[in-house]
Protein backbone atom coordinates (compact mmCIF):
# COMPACT_ATOMS: atom_id res chain seq x y z
CA UNK A 1 0.00 0.00 0.00
CA UNK A 2 2.66 2.29 0.67
CA UNK A 3 4.76 1.52 -2.15
CA UNK A 4 1.44 2.76 -4.32
CA UNK A 5 0.88 5.49 -2.63
CA UNK A 6 4.27 7.45 -3.10
CA UNK A 7 3.54 6.00 -6.75
CA UNK A 8 0.66 7.79 -6.69
CA UNK A 9 1.86 10.88 -5.13
CA UNK A 10 4.50 11.04 -8.13
CA UNK A 11 1.85 11.01 -10.51
CA UNK A 12 -0.08 13.62 -9.07
CA UNK A 13 2.72 15.76 -9.01
CA UNK A 14 3.30 14.86 -12.53
CA UNK A 15 -1.05 15.96 -13.03
CA UNK A 16 -0.31 19.13 -11.45
CA UNK A 17 2.75 19.66 -13.53
CA UNK A 18 5.26 19.70 -10.83
CA UNK A 19 7.37 16.98 -11.55
CA UNK A 20 8.63 18.13 -14.51
CA UNK A 21 9.01 21.76 -16.79
CA UNK A 22 8.06 19.80 -19.30
CA UNK A 23 4.07 19.01 -20.36
CA UNK A 24 5.18 15.78 -22.52
CA UNK A 25 7.55 14.16 -20.05
CA UNK A 26 4.61 14.87 -17.42
CA UNK A 27 2.19 12.85 -19.07
CA UNK A 28 4.71 10.04 -19.76
CA UNK A 29 5.26 9.71 -16.51
CA UNK A 30 1.69 10.00 -15.16
CA UNK A 31 0.86 7.82 -17.78
CA UNK A 32 3.30 5.24 -16.40
CA UNK A 33 3.00 5.28 -13.18
CA UNK A 34 -0.59 5.58 -12.95
CA UNK A 35 -1.42 2.68 -15.50
CA UNK A 36 1.12 0.64 -12.76
CA UNK A 37 -1.84 1.22 -10.34
CA UNK A 38 -4.82 0.33 -12.49
CA UNK A 39 -5.60 4.12 -12.51
CA UNK A 40 -6.54 5.90 -15.97
CA UNK A 41 -4.14 9.25 -15.92
CA UNK A 42 -6.20 10.50 -18.56
CA UNK A 43 -9.59 10.18 -16.85
CA UNK A 44 -7.95 11.25 -13.55
CA UNK A 45 -6.73 14.26 -14.95
CA UNK A 46 -10.07 15.54 -16.09
CA UNK A 47 -11.01 14.24 -12.37
CA UNK A 48 -8.83 16.57 -10.68
CA UNK A 49 -9.15 19.64 -12.69
CA UNK A 50 -12.74 19.42 -11.74
CA UNK A 51 -12.05 18.69 -7.81
CA UNK A 52 -10.00 22.14 -7.77
CA UNK A 53 -12.38 24.33 -10.09
CA UNK A 54 -14.65 23.11 -7.27
CA UNK A 55 -13.02 22.32 -3.80
CA UNK A 56 -15.11 22.03 -0.90
CA UNK A 57 -18.68 22.14 -3.13
CA UNK A 58 -21.11 20.29 -1.54
CA UNK A 59 -22.38 19.45 -5.23
CA UNK A 60 -20.13 20.33 -7.85
CA UNK A 61 -16.58 18.74 -6.29
CA UNK A 62 -16.56 14.77 -7.67
CA UNK A 63 -14.62 14.20 -4.34
CA UNK A 64 -16.78 15.33 -1.70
Amino acid sequence: GTIFWAIFVIGHDCGHGSFSENLNLNNIVGHILHSSILLTYHGWIISLRTHHQNHGHVDNDESW
